[in-house]
């Protein structure tokens, strides 16, 4: 759902998303192969999102 949030929602804020991202990054490698793959989806999607993509600190980690 995140995914397509991120995919196709232009009216949800920038924050909404970076709050996402922190979750994702503090979950991911507890989580089942299922879980990791959506959660990989939606990085993916937010990625995406051209001010998201570029401000995020998150996205700019080696």
């Amino acid at each position: 759902m995140l995914c397509t949030l991120a995919r196709s929602d232009d009216s949800l804020p920038d924050e909404f998303f970076e709050a996402q991202l922190a979750a994702i990054e503090e979950q991911i490698h507890g989580r089942k192969n299922r879980v990791r793959y959506a959660m990989n989806s939606a990085l993916m999607n937010i990625g995406g999102r051209a001010k998201v993509g570029r401000s995020c600190s998150f996205a700019n980690r080696e």
